[in-house]
Protein backbone atom coordinates (compact mmCIF):
# COMPACT_ATOMS: atom_id res chain seq x y z
CA UNK A 1 0.00 0.00 0.00
CA UNK A 2 0.69 3.85 -0.10
CA UNK A 3 1.61 3.70 3.34
CA UNK A 4 4.32 1.11 3.07
CA UNK A 5 6.51 2.74 0.14
CA UNK A 6 9.98 3.66 0.73
CA UNK A 7 12.12 6.09 -0.93
CA UNK A 8 15.96 7.06 -1.25
CA UNK A 9 16.07 10.64 -0.75
CA UNK A 10 19.60 11.94 -0.56
CA UNK A 11 22.67 10.17 -1.64
CA UNK A 12 26.64 11.44 -1.23
CA UNK A 13 29.28 9.17 -3.37
CA UNK A 14 32.77 8.68 -1.56
CA UNK A 15 35.82 10.36 -2.74
CA UNK A 16 37.53 7.21 -4.55
CA UNK A 17 34.33 6.85 -5.85
CA UNK A 18 33.47 3.05 -4.11
CA UNK A 19 30.72 3.66 -1.85
CA UNK A 20 27.94 5.83 -1.71
CA UNK A 21 26.43 6.81 1.19
CA UNK A 22 22.27 7.14 0.95
CA UNK A 23 18.96 7.86 2.50
CA UNK A 24 16.00 6.02 2.89
CA UNK A 25 12.71 7.41 4.05
CA UNK A 26 10.81 4.85 6.34
CA UNK A 27 7.55 5.45 6.54
CA UNK A 28 5.51 4.86 10.01
CA UNK A 29 3.02 1.94 10.59
CA UNK A 30 -0.16 3.25 10.90
CA UNK A 31 -2.51 2.90 14.24
CA UNK A 32 1.30 1.12 15.54
CA UNK A 33 3.58 3.65 15.92
CA UNK A 34 3.30 6.91 16.80
CA UNK A 35 2.04 9.79 14.83
CA UNK A 36 4.99 11.94 12.77
CA UNK A 37 6.88 11.46 9.87
CA UNK A 38 8.47 8.84 8.13
CA UNK A 39 11.64 8.04 9.19
CA UNK A 40 15.32 8.50 7.72
CA UNK A 41 18.10 5.85 7.68
CA UNK A 42 21.37 5.49 6.49
CA UNK A 43 22.47 3.16 4.23
CA UNK A 44 25.93 2.29 2.50
CA UNK A 45 26.31 1.10 -0.85
CA UNK A 46 29.54 -0.73 -1.80
CA UNK A 47 30.40 -0.23 -5.54
CA UNK A 48 32.45 -3.36 -5.64
CA UNK A 49 30.74 -5.48 -4.04
CA UNK A 50 26.78 -4.46 -5.07
CA UNK A 51 25.75 -4.89 -1.70
CA UNK A 52 24.01 -2.39 0.71
CA UNK A 53 24.31 -1.85 4.56
CA UNK A 54 22.05 -0.04 6.81
CA UNK A 55 24.47 2.13 8.83
CA UNK A 56 22.01 4.08 11.01
CA UNK A 57 18.17 2.75 11.28
CA UNK A 58 15.42 2.70 13.83
CA UNK A 59 13.81 5.45 15.05
CA UNK A 60 15.78 8.22 13.46
CA UNK A 61 16.32 11.05 10.80
CA UNK A 62 19.59 11.07 9.44
CA UNK A 63 20.49 13.86 7.14
CA UNK A 64 22.88 15.39 4.94
CA UNK A 65 25.22 12.67 4.48
CA UNK A 66 28.88 13.51 3.72
CA UNK A 67 32.09 12.00 3.36
CA UNK A 68 35.20 13.26 4.72
CA UNK A 69 37.36 14.01 2.51
CA UNK A 70 39.98 11.06 2.82
CA UNK A 71 36.83 8.77 2.72
CA UNK A 72 37.73 6.86 5.77
CA UNK A 73 34.26 8.15 7.26
CA UNK A 74 30.37 9.79 6.78
CA UNK A 75 29.11 12.80 8.45
CA UNK A 76 25.13 13.13 8.61
CA UNK A 77 23.20 14.74 10.98
CA UNK A 78 20.85 13.70 13.05
CA UNK A 79 18.65 14.09 16.63
CA UNK A 80 19.36 11.13 18.22
CA UNK A 81 19.27 10.71 22.27
CA UNK A 82 19.74 13.08 24.46
CA UNK A 83 19.79 15.79 21.76
CA UNK A 84 18.46 19.09 22.61
CA UNK A 85 18.21 19.66 18.17
CA UNK A 86 19.50 17.95 15.84
CA UNK A 87 23.78 17.23 15.71
CA UNK A 88 26.37 16.40 13.62
CA UNK A 89 27.86 12.99 13.50
CA UNK A 90 30.47 10.78 12.04
CA UNK A 91 30.85 6.95 11.52
CA UNK A 92 33.54 5.00 10.00
CA UNK A 93 33.03 3.74 6.46
CA UNK A 94 34.56 0.69 7.82
CA UNK A 95 32.06 0.24 10.28
CA UNK A 96 31.10 0.61 13.83
CA UNK A 97 29.26 3.60 16.47
CA UNK A 98 28.22 6.95 15.13
CA UNK A 99 29.99 9.87 17.49
CA UNK A 100 28.67 12.77 17.80
CA UNK A 101 31.35 15.91 17.01
CA UNK A 102 29.31 18.89 16.55
CA UNK A 103 26.19 20.08 18.74
CA UNK A 104 24.91 23.83 18.89
CA UNK A 105 22.94 25.42 20.82
CA UNK A 106 20.17 25.42 18.18
CA UNK A 107 20.08 22.71 15.82
CA UNK A 108 22.72 22.60 13.08
CA UNK A 109 21.30 23.13 9.76
CA UNK A 110 23.06 22.68 6.53
CA UNK A 111 27.47 22.03 7.08
CA UNK A 112 30.20 22.33 4.42
CA UNK A 113 33.23 20.73 5.85
CA UNK A 114 36.68 22.22 5.14
CA UNK A 115 39.23 20.38 2.79
CA UNK A 116 41.38 18.81 5.37
CA UNK A 117 38.25 18.09 7.16
CA UNK A 118 39.34 19.42 10.35
CA UNK A 119 36.91 22.18 10.53
CA UNK A 120 32.94 23.14 9.08
CA UNK A 121 31.09 25.61 8.95
CA UNK A 122 27.61 25.10 9.56
CA UNK A 123 24.52 26.90 9.95
CA UNK A 124 22.30 27.48 13.36
CA UNK A 125 19.19 29.93 14.02
CA UNK A 126 18.96 32.13 16.75
CA UNK A 127 17.83 30.64 20.18
CA UNK A 128 14.21 31.05 20.61
CA UNK A 129 13.64 34.20 22.81
CA UNK A 130 12.71 33.09 26.43
CA UNK A 131 9.67 34.49 27.12
CA UNK A 132 8.27 32.43 24.16
CA UNK A 133 10.22 29.46 25.17
CA UNK A 134 7.99 29.49 28.47
CA UNK A 135 4.82 29.61 26.31
CA UNK A 136 5.56 27.03 24.00
CA UNK A 137 7.09 24.23 26.90
CA UNK A 138 3.10 25.25 28.55
CA UNK A 139 1.38 24.00 25.30
CA UNK A 140 0.97 27.32 23.30
CA UNK A 141 2.26 25.99 19.80
CA UNK A 142 0.10 27.98 17.85
CA UNK A 143 2.58 29.79 14.78
CA UNK A 144 1.94 33.22 13.85
CA UNK A 145 3.20 33.90 10.05
CA UNK A 146 6.27 35.92 10.02
CA UNK A 147 6.28 37.05 13.46
CA UNK A 148 8.07 33.88 14.50
CA UNK A 149 10.67 33.86 12.29
CA UNK A 150 14.62 33.81 13.71
CA UNK A 151 17.74 34.66 11.83
CA UNK A 152 20.31 32.13 10.40
CA UNK A 153 23.44 32.72 11.20
CA UNK A 154 26.70 31.17 10.00
CA UNK A 155 29.71 29.45 12.63
CA UNK A 156 32.71 27.63 11.81
CA UNK A 157 33.87 25.03 14.54
CA UNK A 158 37.03 22.78 14.64
CA UNK A 159 36.07 19.04 14.46
CA UNK A 160 39.03 18.00 16.47
CA UNK A 161 37.15 17.66 19.90
CA UNK A 162 37.52 21.99 21.07
CA UNK A 163 33.77 22.57 21.26
CA UNK A 164 34.06 26.45 20.77
CA UNK A 165 32.32 27.52 17.75
CA UNK A 166 33.01 31.07 16.33
CA UNK A 167 30.01 33.44 14.66
CA UNK A 168 31.00 35.27 11.82
CA UNK A 169 29.96 38.77 11.69
CA UNK A 170 27.43 38.87 8.99
CA UNK A 171 24.27 40.75 8.65
CA UNK A 172 21.04 39.28 7.22
CA UNK A 173 19.59 35.71 6.93
CA UNK A 174 22.23 32.70 5.33
CA UNK A 175 20.41 29.77 3.76
CA UNK A 176 23.41 28.70 2.22
CA UNK A 177 27.02 27.84 2.67
CA UNK A 178 29.60 26.10 0.56
CA UNK A 179 33.29 25.55 2.25
CA UNK A 180 35.86 26.52 -0.86
CA UNK A 181 37.78 23.03 -2.09
CA UNK A 182 40.79 25.20 -2.63
CA UNK A 183 41.35 27.48 0.79
CA UNK A 184 39.73 29.45 3.61
CA UNK A 185 36.81 30.99 2.26
CA UNK A 186 33.06 30.29 1.84
CA UNK A 187 29.98 31.05 -0.16
CA UNK A 188 27.20 31.87 1.66
CA UNK A 189 23.78 32.90 0.26
CA UNK A 190 22.23 35.77 2.33
CA UNK A 191 19.08 37.96 2.80
CA UNK A 192 18.09 41.16 4.52
CA UNK A 193 15.67 38.73 6.94
CA UNK A 194 14.12 35.44 7.22
CA UNK A 195 10.71 36.66 5.54
CA UNK A 196 9.17 34.95 2.91
CA UNK A 197 9.25 37.59 0.63
CA UNK A 198 13.27 37.91 1.16
CA UNK A 199 14.29 34.78 0.93
CA UNK A 200 12.86 34.08 -2.40
CA UNK A 201 13.71 37.45 -3.89
CA UNK A 202 16.83 38.70 -2.49
CA UNK A 203 19.17 35.99 -1.53
CA UNK A 204 22.34 36.67 -2.76
CA UNK A 205 25.76 35.38 -2.80
CA UNK A 206 28.83 36.65 -0.81
CA UNK A 207 32.06 35.21 -0.70
CA UNK A 208 33.64 35.33 2.94
CA UNK A 209 36.72 35.43 4.36
CA UNK A 210 36.50 32.52 6.79
CA UNK A 211 39.75 33.82 9.31
CA UNK A 212 38.02 37.74 9.24
CA UNK A 213 34.62 36.40 8.24
CA UNK A 214 34.79 39.73 6.01
CA UNK A 215 32.77 39.76 2.57
CA UNK A 216 35.40 39.92 -0.10
CA UNK A 217 33.48 39.60 -3.08
CA UNK A 218 29.52 40.13 -3.76
CA UNK A 219 27.65 38.80 -6.73
CA UNK A 220 24.47 40.10 -7.48
CA UNK A 221 22.70 36.90 -8.93
CA UNK A 222 19.79 37.93 -10.56
CA UNK A 223 16.29 36.79 -8.94
CA UNK A 224 15.71 33.89 -6.73
CA UNK A 225 18.49 31.50 -6.30
CA UNK A 226 19.19 28.15 -6.58
CA UNK A 227 22.09 25.83 -6.12
CA UNK A 228 25.68 26.51 -5.81
CA UNK A 229 29.40 24.84 -6.72
CA UNK A 230 32.65 25.75 -5.80
CA UNK A 231 34.86 24.80 -8.88
CA UNK A 232 38.03 22.42 -7.93
CA UNK A 233 40.68 25.31 -8.18
CA UNK A 234 38.12 27.91 -6.40
CA UNK A 235 37.89 30.33 -8.77
CA UNK A 236 35.02 29.96 -10.15
CA UNK A 237 31.46 29.45 -8.89
CA UNK A 238 28.71 28.00 -10.77
CA UNK A 239 25.16 28.76 -9.39
CA UNK A 240 21.25 27.93 -10.37
CA UNK A 241 19.47 31.91 -10.54
CA UNK A 242 16.43 33.42 -12.22
CA UNK A 243 17.74 34.81 -15.41
CA UNK A 244 15.96 37.97 -14.46
CA UNK A 245 14.23 39.53 -11.27
CA UNK A 246 10.92 38.75 -12.28
CA UNK A 247 11.74 35.20 -13.43
CA UNK A 248 9.37 33.23 -12.05
CA UNK A 249 11.51 30.22 -10.88
CA UNK A 250 15.16 29.78 -10.93
CA UNK A 251 16.70 27.36 -13.58
CA UNK A 252 19.55 29.16 -15.44
CA UNK A 253 22.87 28.15 -15.15
CA UNK A 254 25.54 30.97 -14.18
CA UNK A 255 29.17 30.83 -13.59
CA UNK A 256 31.43 33.87 -11.13
CA UNK A 257 34.23 34.84 -11.15
CA UNK A 258 34.74 34.09 -7.28
CA UNK A 259 36.92 37.21 -7.13
CA UNK A 260 35.09 40.01 -9.43
CA UNK A 261 31.97 38.70 -8.65
CA UNK A 262 31.29 39.14 -12.47
CA UNK A 263 29.33 36.45 -13.87
CA UNK A 264 27.63 35.37 -17.18
CA UNK A 265 24.95 32.28 -18.69
CA UNK A 266 27.07 29.07 -19.40
CA UNK A 267 23.62 27.90 -21.24
CA UNK A 268 22.04 30.93 -22.69
CA UNK A 269 19.63 28.96 -25.07
CA UNK A 270 19.03 26.10 -22.90
CA UNK A 271 15.15 25.24 -23.46
CA UNK A 272 15.48 23.24 -19.98
CA UNK A 273 15.27 24.17 -16.46
CA UNK A 274 18.70 23.50 -14.29
CA UNK A 275 18.59 22.16 -10.82
CA UNK A 276 21.87 21.10 -9.64
CA UNK A 277 25.41 21.30 -10.38
CA UNK A 278 28.57 19.77 -9.51
CA UNK A 279 32.59 20.56 -10.70
CA UNK A 280 34.19 17.38 -12.55
CA UNK A 281 37.15 19.21 -13.29
CA UNK A 282 38.15 23.16 -12.82
CA UNK A 283 37.16 23.53 -16.60
CA UNK A 284 34.20 21.31 -16.84
CA UNK A 285 30.86 21.81 -15.11
CA UNK A 286 28.54 18.66 -15.07
CA UNK A 287 24.05 19.93 -14.58
CA UNK A 288 21.48 17.94 -14.24
CA UNK A 289 18.34 19.90 -15.60
CA UNK A 290 14.42 19.10 -16.06
CA UNK A 291 13.63 19.37 -19.88
CA UNK A 292 9.74 18.92 -19.98
CA UNK A 293 8.50 15.76 -18.43
CA UNK A 294 11.80 14.47 -18.10
CA UNK A 295 15.53 15.18 -16.87
CA UNK A 296 18.73 14.79 -18.48
CA UNK A 297 22.78 15.28 -17.18
CA UNK A 298 24.73 16.93 -19.48
CA UNK A 299 28.46 18.61 -19.27
CA UNK A 300 29.54 22.23 -20.50
CA UNK A 301 32.43 24.32 -20.05
CA UNK A 302 32.55 28.07 -17.62
CA UNK A 303 31.87 30.28 -21.03
CA UNK A 304 29.58 27.62 -22.32
CA UNK A 305 31.89 25.53 -24.58
CA UNK A 306 32.17 22.00 -25.21
CA UNK A 307 28.70 21.50 -24.37
CA UNK A 308 27.76 17.43 -24.54
CA UNK A 309 25.03 15.13 -22.87
CA UNK A 310 25.84 12.38 -20.66
CA UNK A 311 22.41 11.42 -19.76
CA UNK A 312 19.65 12.16 -22.30
CA UNK A 313 16.30 12.56 -21.54
CA UNK A 314 13.88 9.38 -20.73
CA UNK A 315 11.85 7.15 -18.61
CA UNK A 316 13.93 7.70 -15.09
CA UNK A 317 13.75 11.52 -13.89
CA UNK A 318 16.49 12.00 -11.49
CA UNK A 319 16.37 14.49 -8.83
CA UNK A 320 20.16 14.68 -7.11
CA UNK A 321 23.47 13.52 -8.17
CA UNK A 322 27.14 13.25 -6.56
CA UNK A 323 30.30 12.67 -8.18
CA UNK A 324 33.21 10.87 -7.23
CA UNK A 325 36.49 13.14 -6.76
CA UNK A 326 37.60 12.39 -10.40
CA UNK A 327 33.89 12.53 -11.50
CA UNK A 328 34.26 8.87 -13.10
CA UNK A 329 31.61 7.92 -11.02
CA UNK A 330 28.06 9.28 -10.43
CA UNK A 331 25.54 8.81 -8.05
CA UNK A 332 21.83 9.72 -9.28
CA UNK A 333 18.29 9.66 -7.12
CA UNK A 334 16.06 8.70 -9.73
CA UNK A 335 12.45 7.63 -10.06
CA UNK A 336 10.15 6.74 -13.06
CA UNK A 337 6.85 6.24 -13.64
CA UNK A 338 6.40 2.23 -12.06
CA UNK A 339 9.07 2.98 -8.95
CA UNK A 340 9.46 5.67 -6.57
CA UNK A 341 12.81 7.48 -6.07
CA UNK A 342 16.02 4.89 -5.97
CA UNK A 343 19.53 5.03 -6.01
CA UNK A 344 21.14 4.57 -9.60
CA UNK A 345 25.01 4.51 -10.16
CA UNK A 346 26.79 5.44 -13.89
CA UNK A 347 30.40 4.91 -15.07
CA UNK A 348 32.04 6.96 -17.79
CA UNK A 349 29.93 6.31 -21.08
CA UNK A 350 27.78 3.80 -19.78
CA UNK A 351 23.95 4.44 -18.77
CA UNK A 352 22.58 4.88 -15.22
CA UNK A 353 22.01 1.43 -13.74
CA UNK A 354 19.20 0.91 -10.69
CA UNK A 355 21.23 -0.77 -7.69
CA UNK A 356 18.99 -0.18 -4.98
CA UNK A 357 15.32 -1.74 -5.01
CA UNK A 358 13.23 -0.59 -1.99
CA UNK A 359 9.84 -1.80 -2.35
CA UNK A 360 10.22 -5.78 -4.31
CA UNK A 361 6.85 -5.97 -3.59
CA UNK A 362 6.01 -3.48 -6.40
CA UNK A 363 6.74 -5.98 -8.94
CA UNK A 364 3.89 -7.72 -8.32
CA UNK A 365 1.74 -4.56 -8.31
CA UNK A 366 -0.19 -3.45 -11.30
CA UNK A 367 -0.29 0.36 -12.46
CA UNK A 368 -1.65 2.25 -14.23
CA UNK A 369 -0.08 3.32 -17.94
CA UNK A 370 1.40 6.45 -18.33
CA UNK A 371 2.10 8.74 -21.27
CA UNK A 372 3.74 11.86 -22.14
CA UNK A 373 0.98 13.50 -24.45
CA UNK A 374 2.05 17.35 -26.45
CA UNK A 375 -0.19 19.53 -27.55
CA UNK A 376 0.30 23.69 -29.26
CA UNK A 377 -1.61 26.31 -27.24
CA UNK A 378 -3.66 29.23 -28.62
CA UNK A 379 0.04 31.28 -28.79
CA UNK A 380 2.48 28.77 -30.04
CA UNK A 381 3.95 27.35 -27.09
CA UNK A 382 3.98 23.56 -26.87
CA UNK A 383 2.90 22.27 -23.68
CA UNK A 384 3.70 18.91 -22.04
CA UNK A 385 1.47 16.52 -19.70
CA UNK A 386 1.62 13.04 -18.51
CA UNK A 387 -1.78 11.25 -19.23
CA UNK A 388 -2.55 8.30 -16.62
CA UNK A 389 -5.45 5.59 -18.38
CA UNK A 390 -7.43 4.12 -15.73
CA UNK A 391 -6.36 1.30 -14.94
CA UNK A 392 -8.57 -1.84 -16.34
CA UNK A 393 -9.65 0.57 -18.99
CA UNK A 394 -12.47 -0.64 -21.71
CA UNK A 395 -11.23 0.25 -24.77
CA UNK A 396 -13.91 2.29 -26.61
CA UNK A 397 -15.56 3.50 -23.07
CA UNK A 398 -15.44 7.10 -22.00
CA UNK A 399 -14.40 8.39 -18.67
CA UNK A 400 -14.38 12.01 -17.26
CA UNK A 401 -10.73 13.01 -16.88
CA UNK A 402 -9.34 14.97 -13.76
CA UNK A 403 -6.66 17.69 -14.58
CA UNK A 404 -3.86 18.88 -12.53
CA UNK A 405 -1.88 21.92 -14.00
CA UNK A 406 1.66 22.57 -13.06
CA UNK A 407 3.49 25.96 -14.62
CA UNK A 408 6.71 26.96 -14.15
CA UNK A 409 9.68 28.69 -15.93
CA UNK A 410 10.64 27.68 -19.30
CA UNK A 411 8.25 24.55 -19.00
CA UNK A 412 4.68 23.73 -18.41
CA UNK A 413 3.81 20.17 -17.51
CA UNK A 414 0.31 18.86 -16.89
CA UNK A 415 -1.15 15.84 -15.02
CA UNK A 416 -4.08 14.12 -16.78
CA UNK A 417 -6.11 11.44 -14.90
CA UNK A 418 -8.84 9.84 -15.73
Amino acid sequence: SIAEIRAVSQSAMSPGGDFVAYVVSVPRKPFVDPDGPAWSHLYVYDVTSADSRLYVGGDVNVGSPTFSPDGSSILYLARRDGDEGRALYRIPVGGGESIRVLAHETSVGSYSLAPDGMRVAFLATDPEPGERAELRSKGFKATAYEEDARFSRVWVASLDGDPEALKLPLEGNVSLVRWSPADSRLVVAVAPTPLIDDSYMYRRLKVVDVASGKVVTAIENPGKLGGVSWSPDGKRIAFVSGETINDPKEGRLMVADAETGEFAQALPAFEGHVTQTAWSDATTIVYLAGVGTETEVGRVGPTGSDRGTLVSAGDVVFGSMSLSGDASTIALVGQSATHPQELFLMSGSGAPRRVTDSNPWLSGVRLAEQEVIRWTARDGLEIEGVLIRPLGAVEGQRYPPVYYTHLRDHETTSLIAY
